[in-house]
């Protein structure tokens, strides 16, 4: 085989290959994932087991009862040296009551006129 040959048959595997992934990409869809919803834990395992569960969480809870947490923290001179670079929000004034109806429509309802003719136009009708 000469070198042209050789090229030319690689381009072409290169260009199946290509097709293939693009095929697979585009047509061909995995199952869709199982969405998790609100289920009884006794659903989804054994009755046995849903027992088991909340005697644990039931243990876990009793351990939680047992902590206590140390004050010292606060009066410590590291926490008292903290800076509070809270920004105060000022209230701003709202947008157009409604963002899709065309410019200069909004000014019309406003002021209790019905649009007629072009809705660009600024000008109230009497």
């Amino acid at each position: 085989m000469s070198g042209r040959s050789i090229a030319k048959l690689l381009i072409a595997l290169a260009v199946l290959l290509a097709a293939f992934f693009l095929y697979r990409y585009l047509f061909v869809s995995s199952a869709p994932p199982e969405t998790p919803g609100l289920q009884a834990a006794s659903d989804l395992i054994g009755e046995s087991s849903a027992a088991a569960t909340t005697d644990e969480f039931v243990r876990l809870l009793e351990r939680l009862q047992g902590v206590r947490l140390n004050s010292d923290l606060f009066a410590s001179p590291a926490w008292k040296s903290l800076v509070n670079f809270q920004v105060e929000l000022v209230p701003e004034s709202k947008g157009r009551r409604n963002p899709f109806s065309p410019i200069g429509f909004d000014f019309l309802n406003s002021l209790g006129a019905t649009a007629t003719g072009t809705a660009t136009s600024t000008t109230p009708r009497r």
